[in-house]
């Protein structure tokens, strides 16, 4: 793991579930409906693994603490042991500053591949001062 051995720049921790817990009866709501439904239409036990699987995995941007750290090779972004993202600062294009953060892109025109190649980096208050000071000391001219 290369993240491991390089110097840190920064690196900081965003949980959805700690900072909008109002959402976790809607998030419930929806692990029901979906296992009920489909235990009415598949009644065998183990095919209610399929949808508890595919409901994690569309929600562990919000379930699981997300790890977002910048380095001197490029930037990572990890949420829980199988989603790891990396850009290194020689493949970034473009970088959009906005009130919820910095979003990352390999390309250099806005796209609707956007959301599948580049990374969002949210950040407020304090820490985005530091976050914008960081990538754009670091972006390629």
């Amino acid at each position: 793991m290369a993240e491991a051995t390089e110097a840190t720049l920064i690196s900081w921790r965003r949980h959805g579930l700690v900072e909008r817990p109002e959402r976790i009866a809607l998030a419930a709501a929806g692990y029901g409906l979906a296992l009920a439904l489909w235990r009415w239409v598949f009644p065998h036990p183990l095919a209610l693994f399929l949808p508890l699987v595919a409901l994690t995995s569309a929600l562990s941007e919000y379930l699981f603490p997300r790890t977002f750290t910048l380095t001197e090779r490029g930037a990572y972004a990890s949420c829980g042991p199988f989603q790891k993202l990396f850009l290194a600062w020689d493949d970034v294009k473009r970088a959009s500053f906005g009130p919820d953060g910095v979003f990352l892109s390999p390309l250099s025109q806005p796209s609707r591949l956007d959301s599948f190649r580049g990374i969002r980096l949210p950040c407020s208050g304090e820490l985005q001062g530091e976050v914008l000071a960081h990538v754009r000391s670091r972006r390629p001219t």
